[in-house]
């Protein structure tokens, strides 16, 4: 009887503490870092039209010149946070769809980033290498291909259309693989319950365990 007077009195005063900071209309201290981290939504996950993804969040952008430039999408970006590329295929590598081409440490983990199409390395980004990972496109492209199945390749990617629809799918599957894997959903996303947004790094704040699912999970090919 005791224990539960304690306990019910323990309760009372946190609950009074919160009510009372959100009546000041501030964010009560334990809860700071995790409202003042920024979130996305699905509709924060624009994929340039002109690029082709992988199941494994790579893109590929076919050249004029007819090399592909390969890099990883703004979907890890965002779901990952601080992802640190550390090491990328060298110059010369043969290397078929679904190789490993480019490792990213995040947290305790190195996650692996698998090559979209066949074909040989002409050239590696050095600027990607030990930079983060922002927003995944433009000037933060991995490697540049010479491709030698490109024809047969692409119809295993996502464009147009169905990337838009895959993208939204993707970003339903992370929050359930959140929900799973993070024992406070606050960490998680911020309004997540009402499926509105997750928030940015969500997955680097796991466990390496976790981690380790995330990559078998997102990406393989």
């Amino acid at each position: 009887m005791v224990a539960l007077f304690v306990v019910l009195t323990f309760t009372f005063f946190i609950i009074l503490d919160i009510l009372i900071t959100k009546a000041q209309k501030q964010t009560h201290p334990a809860l700071s870092s995790v409202y003042n981290t920024p979130v996305f939504d699905r509709h924060s996950l624009v994929v340039p039209s002109e690029v082709f993804l992988s199941k494994g969040h790579t893109w590929a952008k076919v050249m004029r010149d007819g090399f592909v430039k390969v890099g990883i999408d703004g979907f890890i970006a965002k779901a990952l946070g601080h992802l640190f590329v550390t090491h990328m295929v060298p110059i010369g590598t043969h290397v078929k769809q679904g190789d490993v081409i480019m490792l990213a440490w995040v947290g305790r983990n190195n996650l692996q980033f698998r090559s979209p199409v066949d074909g040989v390395v002409e050239s590696v980004n050095p600027e990607l290498t030990g930079t983060g990972l922002k927003n995944g496109y433009s000037k933060q492209w991995g490697v540049m291909i010479r491709p030698t199945n490109l024809m047969d390749n692409i119809r295993g990617l996502k464009y147009g259309q169905e990337m838009t629809e895959w993208m939204r799918l993707e970003f339903n599957r992370l929050k359930e693989f959140l929900g799973s894997h993070t024992p406070q959903v606050a960490m998680a996303g911020v309004t997540m319950q009402d499926g509105g947004t997750v928030m940015e790094g969500a997955v680097s704040m796991i466990n390496e365990e976790g981690v380790k699912d995330f990559q078998n999970e997102f990406l393989t090919m």
